[in-house]
């Protein structure tokens, strides 16, 4: 988990020297011709810096954010990569979350628990947006009552989440990309 966090925060600093290079932080004429590197300007190293870890962590916010929620998940669900890898651990009584951020309800071929109902509401289209996502986790229930039209549907997962649902689904999505 700590080389995924180190990897995208390297590439938020890419990103963050190349804005930089966009507003005239530092000038695109500026580069040296042999190593495509900017020049130095005076005081803008610690300038850079701060930039770069307040950058990082507006960006990473939301996703450990997500990660404090996923706690509450995992009893139940891991996030497992197509080869194996397992990205957060978890539970196996519930379906992998890897890729769930738009897709298809009822996604997890190897899991073979889903409820009717949510077997019902995946056969309507519907998919893991983060809206519904967001509903889903509130009221497990009454999404499958909204989605299926049938006013009695229950769905297998008995847990509720009433805030940070967007924040999981976040962790969820960094974690599949």
């Amino acid at each position: 988990m700590l080389a995924v966090v180190s990897q995208r925060l390297q590439v938020k600093a890419l990103t963050l020297c190349r804005l930089r290079e966009f507003v005239g932080i530092v000038s695109p004429k500026s580069h040296d011709k042999l190593s495509h590197r900017p020049k130095r300007q005076p005081g803008m190293r610690v300038f850079s810096l701060l930039q770069a870890a307040s950058l990082a962590l507006v960006v990473t916010a939301p996703a450990m954010a997500g990660e404090a929620r996923w706690r509450d998940c995992r009893t139940c669900h891991t996030v497992s990569a197509p080869d194996g890898s397992e990205l957060a651990r978890g539970g196996r009584s519930g379906p992998n979350l890897f890729g769930i951020a738009n897709a298809p309800l009822a996604n997890d071929s190897g899991f073979r628990f889903y409820s009717d109902d949510l077997r019902a509401a995946a056969a309507t289209g519907a998919r893991w947006t983060e809206d519904n996502f967001v509903a889903y986790l509130a009221a497990p229930d009454q999404f499958l009552r909204s989605v299926t039209g049938n006013p009695s549907a229950q769905s297998g997962m008995h847990v509720e989440l009433r805030s940070g649902a967007r924040e999981l689904f976040a962790y969820l999505q960094s974690l599949s990309n």
